[in-house]
């Protein structure tokens, strides 16, 4: 079974959809594959810019789901650009939890404690989602390299992971629990990803008529190929027969 070559031997990260072809095009439908011999994972790639619409409005729902943890009393303050740096470290000095949204030229600051002056109070859950709504907004550009949203001070190392999707998945396929879910440290050699254009659910349906099974978690953005089939193998691993040196996206042709 010959197909085109889409080879990567590193993990593709974010910054790699600054490749053509388009990175917003392909944002959420393209997808990467890790194989290292024994296991593999299909996962579905986002492009996480704030200009792209389908990853705006998930970056904002999961942002304002994981600031909303805790008590709802934040103090509030717009900052221009140039004072992110001193404020910041002040709330950094004060052992604050802040959060700071990245809005045209300025900063709206969260803190968790009445240290910046004329900060504004918010008490209520209400309040608090239209103080987030008016910064979490799509941008028209790139923040050049510059992240929209920083958290920082104290409580900052819990920061909550991405907010899953959902979608449907194909008649006898699972939802994944912790135990499944496969690490670099699982066995088998060294994870190598291939990315390609297609869907996670066009090439797990190509695995699945291979006999592979596959099992979902997180909606449908990641599935763990698992009982694979010699014929299973052959196709994963003719995606690294061939290294192409920096990533890539080709047309998947098993």
């Amino acid at each position: 079974m010959k197909m085109a070559t889409a080879t990567a031997t590193r993990e593709i990260t974010p910054a790699d959809f600054m490749m053509e072809p388009d990175p917003l095009a392909l944002c959420g439908k393209a997808t990467r594959i890790g194989y290292n011999g024994t296991q593999a994972l299909v996962k579905r790639l986002y492009c996480d810019r704030w200009d792209c619409p389908r990853c705006a409005r998930r970056k904002r729902e999961e942002y304002k789901r994981r600031m909303r943890a805790g008590s709802p009393e934040w103090y509030v303050s717009d900052i221009p650009s140039e004072d992110y740096a001193r404020i910041t470290k002040q709330l950094r000095r004060a052992d604050t939890e802040y959060w700071a949204v990245a809005s045209g030229g300025e900063f709206r600051i969260l803190a968790k404690n009445e240290i910046i002056p004329d900060a504004r109070r918010v008490t209520s859950d209400a309040e608090l989602d239209g103080t987030r709504d008016e910064v979490l907004t799509k941008e028209q550009n790139p923040l050049n390299g510059a992240r929209k949203v920083r958290h920082g001070g104290s409580g900052s190392a819990q920061a909550g992971s991405s907010a899953p999707t959902t979608a449907a998945k194909a008649e006898g396929d699972v939802t994944m629990s912790e135990s499944d879910r496969p690490t670099p440290r699982d066995g088998g050699e060294q994870w190598q990803w291939a990315s390609v254009e297609e869907s996670p659910e066009e090439v797990c349906a190509k695995l699945r008529e291979a006999g592979c099974r596959i099992v979902w978690r997180d909606g449908n953005d990641v599935a763990r190929v698992v009982d694979i089939t010699p014929e299973g193998h052959r196709m994963l691993k003719s995606l690294f027969e061939k290294d192409q040196g920096p990533p890539a996206f080709s047309k998947l042709q098993w």
